[in-house]
Formats: C-alpha cells, sequence, structure tokens
C-alpha cells in the first residue's frame, strides 16, 4: 500500500504538533508501507535534529513558506530568543496593538483565513504527480495540510483511493486559538465535509466536533496518537496511561473533560479525577497580587509605558481606572450607553455554548445594571478609543472598545499586553480586574460612602463592598501606625 502524508509545516521544527506528525509517519514506515510525504521546506527555520523523517520515506517533496515566516526565521537565528524586543509587541500574534503590531496585522491579513500558512498554501498548489495512492492522510496543525490535500485531489494533481483528515486540534474550538472567527468556522465546515474520514486523537475533541458539525459527525472518530519515540511496540496490548506531561495552563489543559470523554466511551471504568482533591499551594491571595489596588506609583508607572510604546488599549485601561467598571462591562459597551452625563451598564461580554465571545443581552446581575456619573478622565478615554476605531475601522456599529482587529476584546490579548507593559514599567505583573480595584481604593481613600460605591460597582452584596472597606482600612492603619514616631 502506498500512503501520502500532506502537511503544510517544517517537519525539522521541534513542536508537539511535529511529534505528532512524526509518530504518524514513523508508524506507516514500521508498518511496511511505502509512504511519501509533502510538506514545508525548512527557510532558515531553526532545526531540531532529533527531529527527522524516517529513512524508509521514499520521496520527501517540499515547498516554500510564506516572506512572513523566512524573515521570522531569519530574525530568530540571528537573536537567539523568541522575545519581543518591544515589550508591547510581546504577543507573537501582534494582538498588543503598538504601531508594529497593527503593521504585523494587515500584513498577515493579506494571507486570507490561512493567515500566513496560506503563501505555502498557494506553493503546493503547483505539485502534481502520476503516483497512484491508495491512502491520503493531510494533518494538521496547521489546518492548510486539509486544504491543500482537498485541492490538489479536486483538481486531478493527486489520485488516490482514500483521503483521511487527522485532526490533533480542532481550529475554531480550540481554545489555545486566539484569533477564531467565522471564517474559521466556514472553512472548517467545508474542510469536514470535503474528507472521507475525519480522525480525532481526542474523544473530547471528537464529542465537541460532533456538536459543531453534525452534517459531519458520521465520518468522525477517535484514534490515539501513536508513541513517537522508538522501541514502544505498537502491535503488542499495553495499558493505557492517560495523562498531560507538558507545560501546564489551567484554561487549555484541564483534564477533568479528558477523564469524563474516556469513561463514557469505556476506556476507563472510573473517572480518577473525582476522588482527588485539588492541589492548593500556600500562597497570597489575589487580591494582593495580580488583582490588587495599585499604588499611585505603579499608576503613574504603568499609564507611562502604555503611552511610550503606543499601546491600542490605552483608552481601555483609563476608562476602567476611572470608572470601576468590569472588564466584560466595557468590552460590551456601546454608544448609545453614553447619555445625561452617566454610563450605562446593562450587558457584558459573554460565551455561547460553543466557545464563542459575543455581547450578552443582560448584565452580569440584576445589580450590575447601574449608570455611573461619567467623570471627564472617563469620557476623554472614550472619545479617543472612538478616535482610535474611526482611523482603523470602516464599520460604525459594534461596542466602543474592541481589539485592534476590530473583533471583541480578548481578556488573553488584553492580558498579554498588560505583562509586556508591567515589564517595561519595571512593576509586579496584575491583571485588568486591578484597575476595578484601584478605582475602588481610590473612591474609599478620597471618603466615599459604602452605598454609593456598592452602587457603582454594581455589587449584589453590601458585604463585597466592606470587605474592600476592611482591606483598605487595616493598609491605612499599618500605614499611619508606622508614621507614628515616639
Amino acid at each position: 500500500m502506498r500512503v501520502l502524508f500532506i502537511v503544510g509545516s517544517c517537519l525539522e521544527i521541534n513542536s508537539s504538533a511535529n511529534l505528532c506528525h512524526l509518530a504518524y509517519i514513523r508508524g506507516f514506515c514500521d508498518a511496511g508501507y511505502v509512504v511519501d510525504v509533502l510538506s514545508a521546506r525548512d527557510d532558515g527555520a531553526v532545526k531540531d535534529p532529533d527531529m527527522r523523517l524516517p529513512a524508509a520515506v521514499k520521496h520527501h517533496y517540499q515547498y516554500s513558506v510564506s516572506l512572513y515566516e523566512r524573515v521570522s526565521h531569519i530574525r530568530k537565528k540571528a537573536t537567539g530568543a523568541q522575545a519581543q524586543t518591544a515589550p508591547v509587541n510581546a504577543d507573537p500574534d501582534g494582538s498588543a496593538g503598538g504601531f508594529g503590531s497593527r503593521v504585523k496585522n494587515k500584513i498577515r491579513g493579506l494571507y486570507g483565513v490561512y493567515g500566513i500558512d496560506g503563501a505555502w498554501l498557494s506553493h503546493v498548489k503547483k505539485f502534481r504527480t502520476e503516483t497512484y495512492y491508495d491512502v491520503v492522510i493531510s494533518l494538521s496543525c496547521p489546518f492548510t495540510s486539509h486544504r491543500a490535500a482537498l485541492e490538489l485531489i479536486r483538481s486531478g494533481r493527486i489520485d488516490c483511493g482514500r483521503w483521511i483528515q487527522i485532526w490533533e486540534d480542532p481550529w475554531y474550538g480550540d481554545l489555545a486559538y486566539d484569533f477564531r472567527s467565522e471564517a474559521c468556522l466556514a472553512e472548517e465546515k467545508k474542510l469536514c465535509a470535503a474528507a472521507r474520514e475525519i480522525v480525532y486523537v481526542s474523544p473530547v475533541t471528537l464529542m465537541y466536533q460532533k456538536k459543531l458539525f453534525p452534517e459531519s459527525a458520521g465520518k468522525m472518530r477517535f484514534v490515539p496518537t501513536p508513541s513517537y519515540y522508538s522501541g514502544a511496540d505498537a502491535s503488542a496490548p499495553q495499558t493505557g496511561i492517560f495523562g498531560y506531561f507538558g507545560d501546564y495552563e489551567p484554561d487549555v489543559r484541564d483534564l477533568a473533560p479528558f477523564y469524563e470523554a474516556a469513561q463514557e466511551e469505556g476506556m476507563i471504568v472510573r473517572n480518577p479525577a473525582k476522588r482527588l482533591r485539588s492541589l492548593r499551594e500556600t500562597k497570597k491571595p489575589a487580591r494582593e497580587t495580580i488583582h490588587r489596588a495599585l499604588t499611585r506609583e505603579e499608576t503613574e508607572a504603568f499609564f507611562h509605558a502604555a503611552r511610550e510604546y503606543g499601546s491600542w488599549y490605552l483608552p481601555l485601561y483609563s476608562f476602567l481606572l476611572n470608572t470601576g467598571c468590569r472588564f466584560g462591562e466595557a468590552g460590551a459597551l456601546m454608544e448609545k450607553d453614553i447619555r445625561d452625563g452617566g454610563i450605562r451598564i446593562e450587558r457584558t461580554l459573554t460565551k455561547t455554548l460553543d466557545g464563542r465571545l459575543t455581547v450578552g443581552r443582560d448584565a452580569k446581575t440584576g445589580c450590575s445594571v447601574r449608570v455611573i456619573p461619567a467623570r471627564h478622565e472617563a469620557l476623554d478615554a472614550i472619545r479617543e478609543q472612538q478616535r482610535q476605531n474611526t482611523r482603523q475601522f470602516t464599520d460604525d456599529g459594534g461596542p466602543i472598545f474592541r481589539a485592534p482587529r476590530g473583533g471583541l476584546l480578548g481578556a488573553r490579548c488584553v492580558g498579554k499586553d498588560i505583562d509586556a507593559l508591567c515589564r517595561a514599567a519595571g512593576i509586579e505583573r496584575f491583571t485588568a480586574h486591578a484597575f476595578r480595584d484601584t478605582f475602588a481604593t481610590r473612591a474609599i481613600e478620597s471618603g466615599m460612602q459604602p452605598k454609593t460605591l456598592q452602587e457603582i460597582l454594581g455589587h449584589a452584596d453590601i458585604g463585597v463592598t466592606m470587605n474592600l472597606y476592611a482591606h483598605v482600612m487595616e493598609d491605612t492603619k499599618r500605614m499611619q501606625m508606622e508614621a507614628v514616631r515616639v
């Protein structure tokens, strides 16, 4: 049997995706099949000598990647580092919003829904072979692998008996993918509809993908990822060991759904996660660290850095600091909500069942619906954001505060920008929620009454507001005691 693997990445770059790709290729070679590979050329990439195709691969066809990627490879080799030098450009996807980020976003946007991977797709379309393949297997990530297979098969440049898509990660449903869009969803739907067989390497992914694309659910199945490392006998019965042993990030590495799906699929009898207690690390509460009220010195240093590096989110930060709004409330604020000298909070950002970010119909709670008297600093921030929107976007609708590309505010992208600015300012990192606590602290220090602050912050329980007072008063008491001279 003859097999062609199509993968739109350079297989010599060390990544979790490429480890999976090489595992599949090695498995088919070890099984005695004739294997060809169609992939991306290294084009100056930093290669790992341990990431090698099996010697049994008969032909390896390679095509160039985008100019953007080639320049990026050269830069990484020259610097020997992944990090950007300008703090607000620390996000590799250009989410932070400085001038350099906006330029990069414009360039990347030229490549279409597949981003910079689309350049390889345009090159690989030229591939043609007279060889008949019993099976063509396209591997993602990147997702261009599937599109390349579809176009080559439809155009007759490849003749095959079966086409199997293997999705190591979903596209639209990937929690770690910051730039999901309706265009991505539509393209993924087309790819799934065109395939004869679709394989997912996670039962959780399979479960969600069947719900997301019910019209293609009949041809979807789960197959575990094979072992990459030599010495493992794939044909011998083995006891499964389930776990994740890489870098841990709670929002994308939560194993509880994995164990639940494994139990539903009959792979395990009991869910071990239910018998485990959460490991608790002794550390300071978030209110004293990432959610802390900023000192006046920290506030000044942070906003100086934001102005210095031209952060897109500077008006947002000023608005949050001067209103005490929640992040999601600011992200859902419309121009019609600013009237009669007040800022009406009536809705917040929320997520749909399939994980999409959207503007909700309601606020967080009934008490969250409120009118905040508009300070002139808050109105100045709104006007500055509107000027940015006019320069950046063609449409007039949607929320006032948006992402640099025009979408809804993403907490992750804003968080990366704040982290970068904190490094530039030389202060400890914090989250967007810290602006709310900072506003509340300054209000208390200025003598605002608890009931008034409760209504401005939208607290359902006065006890939450009073806890803020107790915390501020404790700090004030400590500072005043230290100032006593006896």
